[in-house]
């Protein structure tokens, strides 16, 4: 599992959560419908870094 950026309640309005057989993607929103944090787990950790970018 690969967490980067604000995870918490109060950073995040919404998630986006896409759960593949490889592992889940969970990308959470700020109110201004900017990415601010992310969720990966197993094989999708590999993306965890391109996630980081954009950041």
């Amino acid at each position: 599992m690969q967490i980067g950026g604000k995870t918490d309640a109060a950073s995040v309005s919404r998630w986006n959560i896409d759960v593949q057989s490889q592992g889940i993607v969970a990308k959470g929103y700020d109110s201004a419908d900017n990415m601010v944090g992310f969720v990966v787990t197993r094989d999708c950790t590999q993306q965890a870094f391109s996630l980081l970018r954009q950041l």
